[in-house]
């Protein structure tokens, strides 16, 4: 009875503030509008086969250029350019019909002039290939370094690529990081990189901006046991990293510094994160849990910033909700200085809040505020993130989405919002009444928990 009398108040209560306009979002959960939405491509549901492998940039016209492996049944990937000039999509272009399926290194960059610059690596010779793209004609594919090793490309100073790659020394196969560079754009030279010796170097990020170099590894450094997969009562050995960041002017005396040793970053969920705030990095990494016995079940994000020489760091997490599912695919981007938005999965079984309901999970908005506690967080898409979050912030206030997504139905979606209509919803769910301080409580209680 007293049940049911609870219920009934916190019906009123609710009723009453959502009429009087303080509370329409605890009624429900809404994505925010797009300006643009695309399914770039349906993907198999297999993990085996799923669409992994695609990143996206944004020129300074605001067009979006699109790079992806497609799987195909029992054949190398497709790798494909997709573009959007002038607000209009074009036809799709095959890069080549020789992808690697298990890679994860096909990578998009745009210059200052529109050039597009893409990398892959092929099934046929596992090597790895470039080419350019010109006003949608690609030019001939041409190879920069033999070897299916996980690679990242960014351009250097005058536009040109340059490319990081998981390596090791021989005969002694001692695993390092090398790095490409090119004065033409048709030849290579590669160097390892001094850095501090890891059992084996998992490359995580790699960014060059204002002249300086900046890359976050894993170093392979944990072992323990972890279960096979969703719904499984076995275990394995499961890898285990701690995080570095390491910095550079020239590419060949480096800075490097611990992160995270906590072990929590595991080699079968390894999603990172790295943005530049000026000087200032901003890592993030998905911290691995298995509360309940149950898989991938009560996860969280760290995100640290390194300010005078120390790592701040931050555990995002429902703390509320031990079962939580929270940090997956995460981003983070400066939105302006000292102002950082990140987006990630956020997808229990259970949220315990209004304003993450989606049947097919939930991708988070966050905003760091203040305090950098990253506390505010509203609903951006209602559908789970099932591989890398990439985003891309145009100076026109434009927020450039693609990510695979809906662990119903995976798709590569696509998606870009006006960052002025984004801070409008920041401001109407936290400005006028602090729900969230108090809502999942109630939903909670009503639920009889």
């Amino acid at each position: 009875m007293q049940q049911c009398q609870f219920r009934l108040v916190v019906w009123f209560f609710l009723s009453a503030m959502t009429m009087a306009g303080m509370g329409a979002p605890v009624i429900g959960y809404a994505d925010v509008v797009a300006l643009d939405a695309r399914t770039v491509a349906d993907s198999p549901e297999d993990f085996a086969r799923r669409l992994y492998s695609y990143d996206m940039a944004v020129d300074a016209a605001n067009d979006v250029h699109i790079v992806a492996s497609k799987p195909r049944a029992s054949k190398p990937d497709e790798v494909v350019y997709i573009r959007r000039t002038g607000g209009i999509w074009r036809s799709e272009v095959s890069l080549s019909i020789d992808g690697l399926r298990s890679s994860i290194s096909t990578r998009i960059a745009v210059d200052n002039a529109g050039d597009v610059h893409v990398c892959y690596i092929k099934s046929s010779d596992r090597n790895l290939y470039y080419r350019k793209i010109v006003d949608g004609v690609p030019r001939p594919e041409s190879q920069v370094a033999q070897g299916a090793w996980h690679t990242l490309m960014q351009l250097d100073s005058a536009g040109r690529p340059m490319f990081l790659r998981e390596s090791e020394t021989w005969p002694a196969q001692v695993s390092k990081l090398a790095l490409l560079t090119t004065t033409n754009g048709t030849r290579w030279s590669s160097r390892l990189l001094d850095l501090p010796s890891v059992p084996r170097f998992r490359l995580a990020e790699f960014r060059y901006e204002s002249g300086r170099y900046h890359l976050a590894f894993g170093d392979s450094k944990y072992r323990r046991q972890v279960l096979l997969g969703k719904g499984s009562s076995s275990r394995k050995t499961g890898i285990f990293h701690g995080l570095y960041y390491a910095s550079s002017t020239d590419g060949r005396a480096w800075s490097t510094s611990l992160i995270d040793n906590s072990a929590t970053l595991y080699e079968d969920e390894f999603w990172t994160t790295l943005a530049l705030d000026g000087a200032m990095p901003i890592v993030g990494l998905y911290r691995y849990a298995e509360i309940g016995d149950q898989y991938n079940t009560g996860t969280s994000a760290l995100i640290a910033n390194r300010e005078a020489g120390q790592w701040r760091k931050i555990i995002v997490q429902d703390r509320g909700y031990e079962e939580t599912r929270e940090g997956a695919s995460l981003a983070v981007i400066v939105d302006r200085p000292g102002h950082w938005l990140g987006i990630w999965d956020y997808s229990p079984d259970n949220t315990f809040n209004a304003y993450f309901r989606g049947e097919r999970g939930n991708l988070a908005l966050a905003r760091s505020g203040p305090g950098r506690d990253w506390r505010e967080k509203i609903q951006l898409q209602s559908f789970s993130a099932e591989g890398r979050v990439v985003v891309q912030q145009h100076p026109s206030q434009r927020l450039h989405l693609l990510v695979l997504g809906d662990f119903v139905d995976a798709k590569l979606y696509y998606r870009e919002f006006d960052m002025t209509r984004i801070e409008r919803e920041f401001d109407r769910v936290f400005a006028k009444f602090p729900w969230n301080n108090f809502l999942p409580a109630i939903i909670r209680a009503t639920q009889g928990r």
